[in-house]
């Protein structure tokens, strides 16, 4: 019976040794295999900055998977796209005839001269859009042109004094120059390069009204105060309750202009004969007009505009430290507080007046589209 029990176990052992050994063998070569995978990985991780960053370089430029084209950080490849889509938007619109032809009526072309300033030594037009960050990008211009001292940059918070500088440095460097002629002016539209920086035509709107008619009216006009003319006007065509109180007040009161005036106001206007600070950027720079390189955009101005700024002086570096980013995106937020509080009806209107100046910004900056859609409850 011992005997049986010894050959079992010998039995047991001759089956199970070749089963452990192979098994052993199996998990070596499993780990080993395993720790050369990871290592063939590791090695793929960039060794130096450098490298890492060309890396990461090579990635940000294929925009075909990571963002559209109307965001692409270079302007060359964001400008030609942008070409294309303008000359769909003035085809279209029936606008294609108007290339390279100016104006005939009075005073759009005067206005229309006057932002574009012209830039012979390096044959490039700057095209300003009031409420765009103009003050900022004329004022840099002009100085950079050396129509304007340095010290013109420390003007900046000096609006009035600065305001009647840049009108003056206007006249001898945009198309208001009058040793230009109508023929060298198409010239140069066809030849130069050509730039200028749009915003959502919503939050450009607002900024303009928050900027210019919100506040108390003074019962008493200051001379030559433009907008404060039109406060009065608005006033006593929408609330004559209130215009009749104005004049029975005080100097100063609580009475202002609403937002919801100001659309009413602007809706029943003629676009083209309002101020420029309403006026659709379309009509300011007439972009069926001129064929522009570049569209640059608000939402990113530090970064756009300091390109612009290159083409006009290769060696700048340094841009005046305006945090438009904070201010656009204050406007921004309170875009949904103004616009939310308005009545459908003349949500409807302001888009059916500004019908063509959201076609031309949305052709340019399709991703925003979704956001008039929804200040406007737009289907």
């Amino acid at each position: 019976m011992r005997q049986c029990r010894l050959k079992y176990k010998r039995l047991v052992w001759l089956v199970l040794f070749p089963v452990l050994f192979f098994y052993s063998w199996f998990v070596t070569v499993s780990f080993v295999k395993t720790s050369q995978e990871k290592e063939a990985a590791v090695s793929d991780i960039p060794s130096t900055l450098e490298h890492a960053t060309l890396l990461t370089k090579n990635v940000s430029t294929d925009v075909s998977h990571t963002q559209h084209i109307s965001q692409h950080p270079d302007m060359n490849i964001r400008g030609k796209w942008q070409q294309k889509q303008i000359a769909e938007f003035c085809n279209v619109h029936g606008l294609s005839k108007l290339n390279n032809t100016l104006m005939l009526e009075q005073p759009s072309k005067t206005e229309f001269f006057r932002h574009v300033i012209v830039d012979d030594s390096t044959k490039n037009l700057f095209c300003f859009m009031p409420k765009v960050g103009c003050t900022t990008i004329r004022t840099t211009l002009l100085v950079l042109k050396g129509i304007l001292p340095k010290s013109t940059l420390r003007l900046q918070r000096r609006k009035d004094i600065l305001e009647q500088k840049l009108e003056i440095g206007l006249k001898r460097s945009s198309f208001l120059n009058h040793s230009l002629t109508d023929t060298s002016r198409i010239w140069r539209m066809k030849n130069y390069r050509k730039y200028t920086i749009v915003r959502h035509p919503l939050e450009r709107l607002l900024s303009a009204y928050i900027d210019k008619l919100s506040g108390p009216i003074l019962k008493v006009i200051v001379p030559y105060n433009y907008f404060e003319h039109l406060k009065h006007e608005i006033i006593k065509m929408y609330n004559t309750i209130d215009y009749q109180q104005l004049n029975h007040s005080n100097q100063k009161t609580l009475i202002e202009v609403s937002f919801p005036q100001f659309v009413r106001w602007i809706s029943d206007k003629d676009l083209d004969s309002i101020n420029e600070h309403f006026m659709p950027q379309y009509h300011n720079c007439q972009p069926c007009r001129m064929n522009y390189h570049f569209y640059g955009s608000f939402n990113n101005f530090q970064f756009d505009s300091t390109q612009i700024l290159r083409q006009f002086a290769k060696d700048f570096s340094s841009y005046p430290q305006v945090n438009y980013a904070r201010q656009g995106k204050s406007t921004s937020q309170k875009m949904f507080f103004y616009y939310s509080r308005l009545p459908t009806y003349l949500k409807h209107l302001l888009y059916q007046k500004f019908i063509l100046e959201f076609d031309f910004y949305h052709y340019l900056y399709p991703l925003e589209q979704s956001l008039t859609q929804q200040l406007l409850e737009l289907p």
